[in-house]
């Protein structure tokens, strides 16, 4: 299987169906906020990876996971005596979450925690910030 996209999030979706593994939050958070752009796929699919079984909080209600994944979740954080406002970050943002004040500035409503930012920040002035359950 062998997978491209200009789109780190529409290659997501892509595997995901494939796999049968849709619902992801970086997915469902990304479709909610309509940040998918359109897309068209080529190719023969016929492989299809098969997934181990769900676990347990697959089971809960879902305002119960919900409420877990925000205590569960890691989110970009900023350390501003670190950050250059270089805007790396900002221009590889897939949400177009950030925004550059003097340093990088992470808007929450808009990011879907994929964490790219941190992956490509040259002056790692971006760490990520666990949820209660995580820390």
């Amino acid at each position: 299987m062998v997978d491209g996209s200009p789109s780190v999030l529409v290659l997501d979706v892509e595997v995901a169906k494939r796999t049968g593994a849709g619902g992801f939050p970086l997915i469902r958070i990304a479709e909610r906020k309509r940040l998918l752009p359109s897309y068209t796929v080529e190719g023969d699919f016929r492989f299809r990876l098969k997934l181990p079984g769900k676990r347990w909080y697959h089971l809960l209600p879902s305002w119960a996971g919900h409420i877990l994944s925000r205590l569960y979740r890691v989110k970009p954080g900023v350390l501003p005596e670190k950050c250059t406002g270089c805007g790396v970050c900002m221009r590889n943002c897939p949400a177009g979450a950030i925004e550059i004040k003097d340093t990088a500035r992470i808007n929450y409503s808009r990011c879907i925690g994929c964490m790219s930012c941190q992956e490509l920040c040259p002056f790692r002035a971006i760490v990520p910030v666990y949820g209660l359950i995580r820390r």
